[in-house]
């Protein structure tokens, strides 16, 4: 069925055997990062014994990605790792950089790292991982960061929590390192979708390799200051943000956004310190000019789905209201004890005219208030 072909091939040292798996099978398809790294720490670092240390080590990291509810792998874990550290190395070339600067001086340190590391990476990627209850405000940045799809800020990510876990910075200064990049890339990125021409990639680069080699907390807090001063200044510009938060929106016929928009959402109700009767994520979307109105003059599709028209609400309530008036809307939710959002309070009706002063006058608080990357 199978025409393949078994060579044995007789070996006077174990060395050969090293050699042979690391140049002899990349002459078909490429052997993935994980395995040569593997390999490379297993001819470093012989057993001596019955227990085979790299094994061993070798499983726990790849149990600690593997296992994870996130999208990750190990190449992509080695990779950021070293960048890191270290220079950051395109990853077909990584393997030699690896190779040439690991010896068999520091191999168990590297290796230990990589166990260390292993669990800082899932961590960033999986919120719910080994943060605990007076973190969750760190938790939070992270999951903003993980619905974006950022790749790039990947190595400054694991500095900052490597640096957290090992003492070199507090709680409070992690979460303001990753604040600043949670709320950075949501202009740069959720609102504007702006590029990068790689210039963003070698800043993240660059300031996790000196975080990783400052030497206390004080230079540490040095490093990311200067780090948090760069990404206020690439921030977009309230113009091009403002016309671009006008434009996000949620509708049963548009949902492309309904995650953003959850977000946004939730961080305007943190903000102002709304109460619900249940946790966040048990809270639905309810569009106060009900999504009925849509095609009939005044209503568009754009208008009743906008960020101004939009307000979170427990779901027995969202099916209470259903497609009520907002005066009957307003007095539900006033009568609930709700905590009913000031903009509903100051209106004696609602118009199109009104959720765009309300998007407007939201896009402002966002830029300035919400969202800013403080000092």
């Amino acid at each position: 069925m199978f025409n393949l072909k078994v060579i044995f091939v007789k070996l006077e040292n174990e060395d050969d055997a090293y050699l042979i798996f690391e140049t002899l099978n990349t002459r078909g398809k490429d052997l993935a990062v994980t395995d040569l790294v593997k390999n490379h720490f297993a001819k470093l670092l012989r057993s001596k014994n019955a227990v085979d240390s790299v094994k061993i080590k070798w499983s726990t990291i790849l149990e600690t990605i593997h296992e994870s509810a996130a999208d990750i792998n190990t190449d992509s874990f080695i990779y950021h790792f070293w960048a890191s550290r270290h220079e950051a190395v395109p990853a077909k070339k990584l393997y030699p950089v690896v190779k040439k600067r690991i010896d068999a001086k520091n191999a168990r340190v590297y290796l230990d790292a990589l166990v260390e590391d292993s669990k800082h990476y899932r961590a960033i990627h999986e919120p719910s991982f080994r943060w605990e209850k007076a973190e969750r405000r760190a938790a939070s940045s992270l999951s903003a960061i993980q619905l974006f799809r950022l790749v790039q800020p990947t190595p400054a990510l694991l500095s900052l929590v490597r640096a957290y876990n090992e003492k070199k910075i507090r709680l409070k200064t992690l979460v303001r390192a990753l604040e600043a990049i949670e709320n950075f890339h949501f202009a740069f990125t959720a609102v504007t979708s702006s590029r990068s021409s790689g210039g963003i990639s070698g800043m993240y680069a660059s300031f996790a390799r000196k975080l990783y080699e400052s030497r206390n907390s004080a230079e540490a807090g040095v490093e990311i200051d200067a780090f948090i001063k760069k990404l206020r200044e690439r921030r977009p510009d309230y113009d091009e943000f403002e016309v671009a938060f006008r434009q996000i929106g949620y509708t049963n016929a548009n949902t492309k956004q309904k995650g953003l928009v959850r977000y946004i959402l939730r961080r305007f109700a943190e903000h102002h310190s709304y109460k619900f009767a249940v946790d966040f994520d048990d809270l639905t979307i309810e569009h106060l000019a009900p999504q009925s109105l849509i095609g009939t003059d005044p209503w568009s599709d754009e208008t009743v789905g906008a960020l101004g028209n939009l307000f979170l609400i427990d779901q027995k309530m969202n099916g209470a209201l259903e497609n009520k008036s907002f005066n009957v809307k307003v007095k539900m939710l006033s009568d609930g004890r709700y905590s009913v959002p000031q903009f509903m309070t100051l209106a004696d009706s609602w118009t199109p005219e009104k959720v765009r002063l309300h998007s407007n006058a939201m896009a402002r608080e966002a830029y300035d208030a919400i969202w800013s990357i403080p000092s």
